[in-house]
C-alpha cells in the first residue's frame, strides 16, 4: 500500500515465517527522552497559539507553532528509532529521513489554523485532532521507510490500524482537554491548558510510534541495493541539533512572548482608563481596537469599529494619527480625539 509518493507499506503475508524475524529490544533512557521531546514540542505549539491567538500576525505564529510541532514529532520518532535495537545493521536514507518531517508540519499548519480561534467549535477541534493524528501517522511511516537494513519490513495490519486510531483519538482528546481547561482557568494560568493538552498530545505521538514499532516485523532477506545512507551516529547528531533548535526556540519565544503580552496589557489598561477616545490602527489603516470612550463618541461598539478604515475615524472628528512610540500592539498606531480646547494646537 502506498501512503505517499515513495512511501510503501507492506503487510505480513501468509507465507512469511515470523520465527525468522530479527530480535529487538529498547533502550529505556532513550524511550523516556523521546516521550519528553514529544510533550515539550506539543506544549510549545499549543502555548504559542494561546499567547498569540489575538495577534494580527496570527498566520506567522501558526506557522511557527506548526514548525515546532513538526520538528518535535520528527525528533521524537528518530530518538525512538535510536532506542530501538535490532540484531542487524541499520542505516537511514538521508533524503527520505529529511523529507519525512513534512507530513507532520503540513498537518499541523492545517489543524492549528482550525483551532487558533479563541473559542474553536467542537467540529473544528474534532477535525483538527483528526488531521494532526493522520499527520503523525504519515510522518512515522515515512520515517520508517527511510530504514535501510539487511532484511525486509512488513507490518501486522491490526496493529498498523490501531496505531493510526490511537494517534487520532488521543490528538482529539488533547485538543478537547486544552479547550475545556482554557475555559475554566484564570488568564494568568492559561499555560496549564497548554501543558495538559501538550502532555496528552505528546502521548498521542509516542503511543502511535511505539504501537507502530510493535506492528513492524523485520525479516531477513538479501541486502538491498546500494543506497546512500547515514549511520545511527550521524542521525543522532542531526536529531540533537533539531532538539537544540526546539528548546532554544521555546525559551526565546517564552521570553519575547512575555514581553509582548505585558505590552498588550499595558495598552489595554491605557485604553480602558483614559477619558479620551482612542483607536488602534494597523499598517493598512484599519482599526483593530478601540476603547469605551471612543464608543461613546461614535455611538459604535468596539466590534463595530474593528476593521473599519482610517477614513471612518477621521470622519468622527479625530485628530492626527500618532506613531506608536510606546511599542504597543506590534506596529499599531493610535488615533486620538483631541480635547475641544486644544484642537487648534493639534490641527
Amino acid at each position: 500500500m502506498r501512503l505517499l509518493p515513495g512511501v510503501e507499506v507492506s503487510f505480513i503475508g501468509a507465507d512469511d515465517v515470523l520465527d525468522r524475524a530479527f530480535h529487538s529490544s529498547y533502550d529505556f533512557g532513550l524511550v523516556m527522552l523521546s516521550l519528553l521531546i514529544a510533550v515539550l514540542s506539543s506544549f510549545a505549539a499549543l502555548e504559542i497559539l494561546r499567547r498569540m491567538s489575538a495577534s494580527e500576525h496570527r498566520r506567522l505564529w501558526v506557522a511557527l507553532a506548526a514548525l515546532m510541532f513538526g520538528l518535535g514529532v520528527w525528533s521524537m520518532h528518530f530518538i525512538g528509532m535510536l532506542a530501538f535495537r535490532l540484531d542487524c545493521a541499520v542505516a537511514y536514507d538521508p533524503w527520505v529521513t529529511a523529507l519525512s518531517v513534512l507530513p507532520a508540519i503540513v498537518a499541523a499548519v492545517v489543524a492549528l489554523q482550525l483551532i487558533a480561534r479563541e473559542a474553536p467549535s467542537t467540529v473544528q477541534l474534532l477535525t483538527g485532532g483528526a488531521v494532526i493524528g493522520c499527520g503523525i501517522g504519515l510522518m512515522h511511516y515515512s520515517g520508517m521507510s527511510a530504514m535501510r537494513l539487511e532484511g525486509v519490513l512488513h507490518y501486522d495490519p491490526t496493529l498498523f490500524a490501531l496505531s493510526l486510531l490511537a494517534a487520532i483519538a488521543l490528538a482529539i482528546a488533547a485538543l478537547q482537554l486544552r479547550a475545556f481547561i482554557a475555559r475554566g482557568v484564570h488568564a494568568h494560568k492559561g499555560w496549564l491548558s497548554s501543558l495538559l493538552g501538550g502532555a496528552v498530545l505528546g502521548l498521542a505521538i509516542a503511543s502511535m510510534h511505539y504501537i507502530a514499532i510493535e506492528a513492524a516485523v523485520f525479516l531477513p532477506a538479501d541486502p538491498p541495493g546500494d543506497v546512500v545512507a547515514v549511520s545511527p551516529t550521524t542521525l543522532a547528531l542531526g536529531v540533537g541539533i533539531v532538539m537544540s533548535v526546539i528548546i532554544g526556540g521555546l525559551l526565546l519565544f517564552m521570553r519575547s512572548g512575555e514581553r509582548i503580552v505585558r505590552e498588550r496589557r499595558r495598552a489595554d489598561a491605557i485604553l480602558a482608563t483614559t477619558r479620551q477616545g482612542f483607536v488602534l490602527i494597523d499598517e493598512e489603516g484599519l482599526i483593530t481596537r478601540s476603547n469605551a470612550a471612543m464608543s461613546r463618541l461614535t455611538g459604535l461598539q468596539p466590534a463595530e469599529l474593528a476593521g473599519r478604515g482610517r477614513g471612518h475615524a477621521a470622519g468622527q472628528g479625530l485628530g492626527p494619527v500618532l506613531p506608536d512610540a510606546q511599542g504597543i500592539g506590534g506596529g499599531d498606531q493610535i488615533a486620538r480625539r483631541p480635547h475641544p480646547k486644544r484642537q487648534d494646537r493639534i490641527g
